[in-house]
């Protein structure tokens, strides 16, 4: 029974360091302009992700539910487009699944506790999958 309990801390932790280094992954100027010619809302997601009021309605817990699931609607969308359009690899594969499995387990978390990091870890992982996509080429 302990190795149960050991396990299930260690697969916890794993997914906590994952979550956290997700939700720390930027992007300069130059990828943000590229993501806007291609046309994804990610690029404008991230600027107001950065905005001084946006930072200020995620404080509060109300304006940040909204906010989560309409960004996150319009993030679901852009990973949707992504994989319709190009050819995938393993690895935009496998993040487009992770990007999708976050994304069903974090809205129906968010009926009951929306995170102030969510947003930022959903956007992480999509702006991860453009990458592996921009490696392929």
């Amino acid at each position: 029974m302990i190795y149960f309990y050991v396990a299930a801390i260690s697969l916890v932790l794993v997914f906590h360091v994952f979550y956290q280094h997700v939700a720390s992954l930027r992007c300069d100027e130059r990828e943000v302009r590229h993501l806007e010619k291609v046309e994804l809302h990610l690029a404008h997601i991230l600027r107001l992700l950065d905005a001084p009021d946006v930072r200020l309605l995620m404080e509060i817990p109300q304006s940040r539910h909204s906010l989560f699931l309409e960004f996150s609607d319009s993030l679901k969308k852009d990973v949707l487009e992504l994989v319709r359009l190009r050819a995938l690899g393993i690895k935009s594969l496998v993040y487009a699944g992770i990007f999708f499995v976050c994304y069903y387990l974090i809205r129906f978390k968010a009926r009951l506790l929306c995170s102030r990091q969510d947003l930022r870890f959903l956007s992480g992982l999509e702006l991860a999958f453009f990458r592996t996509l921009q490696e392929a080429r």
